[in-house]
């Protein structure tokens, strides 16, 4: 039939990275990763509001061109986390613009 399976293991649990993307960030991945975020940060009976909806949104695609300019660093959890709780923040709290170099 062509089906993959997985199979799991306790010391061999199955994981996956949605930040690892193939390709340049489309607004298909970028919901998809936003749906994830929100998913964990909020509880079943909690509403995003639209000002975190745009800061999530937004927080993603500069992740993304961050990526781009370091790559050295990994697209996972902990450098998203990482690069909200430091360079996203200073610049959300200093009113400063983000943009692309060129």
């Amino acid at each position: 039939m062509g089906g993959v399976y997985f199979t799991y293991e306790e010391d061999d649990p199955i994981a996956f990275n949605p930040f690892l993307i193939s390709g340049k960030l489309d607004v298909e991945k970028k919901e998809s990763i936003k749906t994830l975020l929100q998913a964990l940060w909020k509880k079943d009976d909690e509403a995003v509001s639209q000002s975190e909806y745009v800061s999530l949104s937004t927080a993603v695609s500069l992740y993304y061109v961050m990526l781009e300019a370091n790559a050295h660093i990994q697209p996972i959890f902990n450098t998203f986390y990482e690069f909200v709780k430091g360079p996203y923040r200073l610049k959300a709290r200093i009113g400063g613009c983000w943009r692309r170099k060129r």
